[in-house]
């Protein structure tokens, strides 16, 4: 409750807080009020209850809005019924209204006395309410220590009353914070989610940039590799058309040295050396399941003849039959040199040959 003078708390929604305790009565009744003022003074002074009348007026003040104020304040309405009270206009007009409306929309807990013998009961907004005391016997038919023991029976059940509202107002906002926090709790796991669908999503586009980046990475790698076959390509191209140059010039010097074997009659109708018989002998390597090579040789006889040069050296000459042959050796065969390719068949004719080295 906050002191006497200060400004009204505000709620949800910036609504005035009611915090106090406040008094309707007649003037003409005031002597009840300043007993009741008696038994409240402990609660205001030990307990902090903050109660508000028409005494709390100062000069110079606006009593009207000073009061509508209060009534605004006002947590607990304790209303001193007596003839006057129910006869006085203003407290029919200003104050009742704005408490029963409180007490509907706001929670506003009102309380009344039974001073004098009156017809309350002709008030249904007051007859709906619980006195404090049995309404049997008013305050004025009791004797100053009943009267006594009724003040501070009411002032027993005001003070229980805040106590209830204190206590129901701290669950209230107990709860509150309680939702606060849930609520706080659930804003912060949709941002932590929010966060990971962040992270999640900045990955995907790290993810698909590094993806782009070595997709052009391997374009790049590609191209240069396409320009590298192509490059071989080019050579080989190059390398196949000059082993192809190179295979018809064989074939060009083939030709031109391959001359025709001269007939039998051609040589004996011309001056030299006619032929003969040679024997020789050539050798074979065989492989027989189970055995290992074997060698066997096979004496043979060729045709040629024998040229004399000078007194006592000759050599002799081997006629080799006309066939044809591969040359070059295979692109698969390793360790192969370019110069060992293309392959190609070469056809020769019967020609002669020396049957040993020429070495002066």
């Amino acid at each position: 409750m906050s002191g006497e003078g200060s400004k009204p708390a505000t709620g949800d929604g910036g609504r005035l807080e009611r915090q106090e305790l406040f008094i309707s009565y007649s003037h003409k009744d005031r002597a009840y009020l300043e007993r009741l003022w008696i038994h409240l003074h402990p609660l205001e002074t030990q307990y902090g209850l903050q109660r508000w009348d028409d005494s709390r007026l100062q000069p110079g003040d606006l009593w009207l809005e000073e009061i509508e104020k209060a009534l605004q304040r006002a947590q607990v309405a304790l209303l001193l019924v007596s003839p006057d009270f129910l006869a006085s206009a203003f407290i029919q007009r200003k104050e009742l209204p704005p408490l029963f409306e409180a007490a509907k929309k706001d929670g506003l807990k009102i309380l009344w006395v039974p001073l004098l013998p009156s017809s309350w009961k002709r008030f249904r907004q007051i007859e709906q309410y619980q006195a404090v005391i049995p309404v049997e016997r008013t305050l004025a038919e009791m004797d100053a220590v009943e009267r006594d023991r009724a003040l501070v029976a009411i002032t027993d059940q005001i003070h229980d009353l805040f106590e209830r509202i204190q206590e129901q107002r701290l669950a209230s906002q107990q709860a509150a914070e309680a939702e606060a926090s849930a609520q706080r709790q659930e804003a912060e796991q949709k941002l932590l989610e929010l966060e990971r669908k962040r992270q999640a999503e900045e990955k995907e586009r790290l993810d698909r940039l590094k993806a782009e980046s070595e997709a052009g990475a391997e374009v790049e790698r590609l191209r240069l590799e396409a320009e590298r076959l192509r490059g071989e390509a080019e050579r080989s191209r190059a390398e196949v058309e000059r082993l192809a140059q190179e295979k018809q010039e064989w074939q060009r010097k083939a030709t031109s040295i391959s001359e025709p074997l001269p007939s039998r009659s051609d040589l004996s109708r011309r001056q030299g050396p006619s032929l003969i018989s040679i024997g020789t002998k050539q050798a074979w390597l065989l492989q027989q399941d189970g055995n290992p090579w074997q060698k066997r040789e096979e004496v043979i006889t060729v045709t040629g003849y024998r040229e004399e040069l000078a007194d006592g050296i000759a050599i002799t000459m081997l006629r080799i039959p006309e066939g044809e042959f591969l040359m070059g050796s295979p692109e698969q065969e390793a360790k192969r040199m370019g110069s060992e390719g293309p392959q190609h068949q070469v056809k020769l004719r019967s020609f002669f040959l020396g049957q040993t080295p020429v070495t002066q």
